[in-house]
């Protein structure tokens, strides 16, 4: 019972990068005025149930895609910055768990990187 408790303190005190999140937000919004669809349409807009709703998803769906991660690494240097030495060898990449291909790279992005809906707030 000590010794792990004595192994974590050493780990997260002495050789664990810090955390840190970041976090954006936005809202997807369809047109107010459509014009098509007719009746059927305004009851499901009124509902609840529109197409910014799909346009939601969709952007989810993109954020966490390979093309994403493409585009990302391409104009941001994602993969340099999770290769970062000041990272930690467990947490960094590829290091100890991870290899260095570009699906090893999707796979580690999508365990750090979430995307949530609030329903709410749209």
């Amino acid at each position: 019972m000590i010794a792990p408790t004595c192994l974590s303190i050493l780990y997260f005190g002495f050789f664990a990068s810090d955390v840190f999140i970041s976090e954006s937000r936005f809202l997807v919004r369809s047109p107010q005025h459509q014009s098509q669809g007719g009746l059927f349409a305004q009851l499901l807009q009124g509902s609840g149930f529109s197409r910014s709703q799909d346009d939601t998803y969709s952007v989810q769906y993109y954020i966490l895609s390979r093309d994403a991660l493409r585009e990302l690494d391409a104009k941001h240097g994602v993969r340099t910055a999770f290769a970062r030495t000041q990272i930690d060898p467990i947490n960094r990449f590829p290091g100890l768990w991870w290899g260095n291909s570009f699906e090893e790279l999707y796979r580690y992005y999508g365990k750090h990187v979430g995307v949530e809906y609030d329903p709410v707030s749209a």
